[in-house]
């Protein structure tokens, strides 16, 4: 039947694969002539090898094809031009500009649908149609329903040797969500596979984009440190994200996440962080009891040795429910102190406050930590 790899790749989104030529049979006494278009994105195959077998939903025949250019409009070709007729070149155009669309199915079969496309058949495996409209259809009822029913497509293959023209409803969706979405936009949805890079949430609102699939990268599920994908979500679970940034077609992508609808654990304020007890100032113990971390000493001894600091001392120290970053982090805090500033030194769970006595600005401070930190690091 008709295939394409549609294995999720991070970047782009439901990027065309590229299918290789069949080895010819042992009867050629001479090698084929072997023809390649390459495109920037899609990948078009039309390689003059032996006859293939052809398919149900392959392509209708054509004429004579007449020669086409050595090279025109992105399209290039081996020394020995091939043929290409009219209606394929058409759907090459298709292919290379990425116009979308409208066919209405003509069949379905075990795999997918074919729809009409200009003289040719073209072809819409099930799993590049929406999902939630066939969601919505009983299996036993798709020939009767589907049949005569228009699609919203995109070319996103063609291989003229096997006369296979592949046409995808999810690409042309994912153009018209990256048209409408924009950063800061929230979405909700589905998840509906795994990867190691991330997983494929697919939208259920707004309501206008429903079967659309986003990306939810690793680094964006949460702002807790994981390692892999299952240990905070799971297939099938409902989530809602907002819009991180998106892609405009022709390389459409909408990313997602779940993380920044929650606080951020660095733009916290200090008063958060280590609440003051009874307004009785900063004390060496904080309300959880934890270890100094690991290089605070060493931040200590830098900055004391900084022009203008008159003292440095540490001030509540708690430890937090849950890991930001096992690295040494250190920031100055939104808490004004009068004769100086107070800053944060977090790792792992625990949080350090380090009050510096000095009549720096607070540009000069920001620089004196930046030195700090390139000293220790």
């Amino acid at each position: 039947m008709y295939t394409t790899d549609t294995s999720p790749q991070f970047f782009p989104f439901l990027q065309a694969s590229v299918a290789p030529a069949k080895t010819p049979p042992a009867f050629f006494t001479q090698t084929p002539c072997v023809r390649q278009f390459t495109v920037s994105r899609p990948s078009i195959a039309c390689t003059a090898t032996a006859r293939e077998k052809q398919e149900p939903a392959a392509a209708a025949s054509e004429p004579t094809p007449a020669p086409v250019p050595a090279a025109a409009g992105g399209v290039t070709l081996g020394s020995r031009p091939d043929a290409v007729t009219p209606a394929w070149q058409e759907a090459i155009d298709l292919l290379q500009s990425g116009e979308i669309f409208s066919a209405d199915i003509t069949a379905v079969n075990k795999s997918g649908a074919i729809v009409r496309v200009g003289k040719l058949n073209g072809f819409v495996p099930y799993k590049l149609m929406n999902r939630a409209m066939l969601a919505n259809i009983d299996r036993e009822k798709w020939t009767e329903v589907l049949v005569g029913k228009p699609l919203t497509l995109k070319v996103t293959q063609v291989v003229v040797p096997e006369r296979r023209l592949i046409c995808s409803e999810k690409a042309a969706m994912l153009d018209k969500a990256s048209r409408e979405l924009t950063a800061g936009d929230v979405v909700s949805g589905t998840v509906t596979s795994l990867h190691n890079f991330g997983a494929f949430v697919e939208v259920e609102q707004p309501e206008s984009l429903a079967g659309t699939d986003v990306i939810l990268p690793l680094r964006e599920i949460s702002w807790d440190w994981i390692s892999t994908v299952n240990s905070k979500l799971t297939k099938g679970q409902q989530v809602t994200a907002m819009v991180k940034y998106v892609n405009p077609p022709p390389q459409a992508k909408v990313v997602v996440s779940t993380k920044r609808l929650e606080e951020d654990p660095l733009k916290e304020t200090l008063d958060k962080v280590l609440p003051l007890e009874n307004g009785a100032g900063f004390a060496n113990v904080g309300a959880v009891s934890a270890s100094v971390p690991t290089g605070v000493e060493d931040v200590l001894e830098e900055l004391a040795k900084e022009n203008g600091v008159v003292e440095v001392n540490l001030g509540r120290r708690v430890e937090e429910q849950r890991t930001v970053s096992q690295d040494l982090e250190l920031w100055i805090s939104k808490e004004a102190l009068a004769n100086g500033f107070s800053l944060v030194a977090r790792a792992g769970r625990v949080v350090q406050e380090i009050n510096v006595v000095t009549e720096m600005s607070a540009s000069e401070m920001r620089s004196a930590v930046q030195r700090v930190l390139k000293r220790v690091s």
